[in-house]
């Protein structure tokens, strides 16, 4: 999954290039003829998408000919597309990354309890955990909008890794606690790698039976016994 979507990411890329260069091509062909136009060579209109582009429009260079301006239109609609997607892309990491981890900032020294994913089991032990601890800060490491029933007790949806998450705690207070819910998923999920070099108490699921494992990792094989583990990691 993760190659094919690399594949078409650069695949887009390849694309939007070459029109890119097939536009300029075009532009300089459309006015090197006329000797009143200011666009002469491959770098003047190569400077003159980039003025357009970005919105700037120094005004010392510009089209002159009918097919030139055609081409001067479709850098301006280009222009205030990235425009609007910069603007967009923006508010989207501050809605969903910037500012729930500069809260967080603000409450380093509350226990902190990480879950890579939200599901029932994960739910069924954030509420366990806040009736034990009120003031807990649950984390969930994915978007809100991928959940399909929100959680109806305080918690925060922010699509980072558990590492962002522990540079934003600083050390201060006791160690974030990270749960991987899903079965066996010490070894699969991405969030778990180079999990056991952080500074938190990782409790995993496992089918296996392991309990307890040297290091800050703990495999579980009843998640319902995880809030009496916690107390007693943390004693």
């Amino acid at each position: 999954m993760r190659r094919r979507r690399l594949f078409y990411i650069i695949l887009i890329a390849a694309v939007a290039v070459c029109v890119y260069l097939l536009l300029l091509l075009l532009l300089v062909r459309a006015e090197v003829p006329n000797p009143d136009s200011s666009i002469n060579s491959l770098w003047d209109a190569f400077w003159y998408s980039l003025a357009t582009l970005t919105t700037v429009g120094y005004g010392d260079v510009a089209p002159m000919t009918p097919l030139g301006r055609v081409i001067g239109i479709v850098f301006l609609i280009l222009s205030m597309g990235i425009l609007v997607a910069l603007v967009s892309s923006l508010v989207s990491f501050l809605a969903s990354e910037g500012f729930p981890l500069m809260q967080l900032s603000f409450q380093k020294k509350k226990d902190w309890y990480y879950f890579a994913d939200h599901g029932l089991e994960s739910d069924a032990l954030a509420k366990q955990i806040l009736q034990m601890d009120p003031d807990a800060v649950i984390i969930y490491g994915q978007s809100r909008e991928s959940v399909e029933n929100e959680p109806d007790y305080p918690c925060r949806f922010i699509n980072v890794s558990p590492e962002r998450i522990t540079q934003r705690k600083k050390g201060v207070g006791s160690r974030c606690k990270v749960f991987l819910m899903r079965e066996n998923d010490i070894g699969v999920n991405p969030r778990a790698v180079n999990i056991a070099e952080l500074p938190v108490d990782v409790y995993a699921r496992t089918a296996s039976g392991e309990d307890n494992l040297s290091g800050n990792i703990h495999f579980l094989t009843a998640m319902t016994a995880a809030p009496e583990s916690i107390g007693a990691t943390n004693r």
